[in-house]
């Protein structure tokens, strides 16, 4: 119980980015001692930092890459991995598009035929969709951010009323222990949210994310239905995701 408040806590931290330690008291219904416990749990190797009278979240967005320097990375690898997620779109099909480089021309490779609901903060997948009359577009509504290139605030509650078939995420990070983790905590709430409620979670990454683990978990690698990557990865990724009757799928190679 106290594992799950804590873990309660900090989500709602990571979500509002600075908030009072009476707000805490008043949203969780506990003490300002209890709080102060907690607080000092969340901040002990977290972005999550103390500050006077409350919290802050204090990611090191300088230190980012920005879009344009993540999408020269394994730039290749990601169209092939995209093309091959693609063939897991059926007709009908309500999918979440989630935002990053690796995820981004996945509509490029849908059969213009085919009809499908498209749910997504992805400026990229909202621009491939505007001009394609048989995707019915759903964009989540919020504020522009440039470093992701993708719409977040309070969309989240907008997408908890919908209905998900299927999920296309993207990662930062890919481990044993942390599983799917994110860089950005703007966009955190969206992606935990969309793999909520998605029937199927199909997890697309390069090699080069897997054994990483950055600022916050979204997804745990035994949720993840279908993991779409262009190399094996170690003996034990394969061994959690086959023991969960799970599938990890290579893309085409060129």
């Amino acid at each position: 119980m106290k594992d799950n408040r804590i873990k309660e806590m900090q989500e709602y931290i990571l979500l509002h980015q600075s908030v009072s330690l009476k707000e805490l008291c008043d949203t969780f219904n506990v003490s300002m001692n209890t709080v102060r416990r907690y607080i000092n749990e969340i901040t002990a190797d977290s972005a999550i930092k103390k500050v006077y009278g409350g919290v802050k979240v204090q990611s090191p967005v300088s230190s980012l890459p920005t879009f344009t320097e993540r999408n020269q990375t394994q730039s290749r690898a990601k169209q092939l991995i995209c093309k091959k997620a693609a063939e897991y779109i059926k007709e009908n099909d309500i999918i979440y598009i989630d935002s990053g480089t690796t995820t981004m021309y996945i509509l490029d490779y849908v059969p213009s035929s085919m009809h499908v609901t498209v749910i997504t903060n992805s400026y990229h997948i909202i621009h491939s969709a505007v001009d394609r009359p048989e995707i019915t577009l759903i964009n989540l509504p919020g504020i522009l951010d440039r470093r992701t290139l993708s719409f977040n605030g309070e969309n989240f509650k907008y997408l908890e009323s919908l209905n998900i078939h299927k999920a296309f995420m993207a990662c930062t990070g890919l481990s044993i222990n942390d599983g799917a983790t994110n860089s950005f905590s703007a966009e955190f709430t969206n992606k935990k949210i969309a793999v909520r409620k998605a029937d199927q979670i199909f997890l697309m990454a390069d090699c080069s994310k897997f054994g990483v683990s950055t600022l916050m978990t979204y997804c745990p690698l035994s949720d993840i239905d279908y993991i779409i990557t262009d190399r094996n990865p170690a003996p034990e990724f394969r061994q959690i995701i086959e023991e969960n009757g799970h599938h990890i799928v290579l893309c085409d190679s060129e």
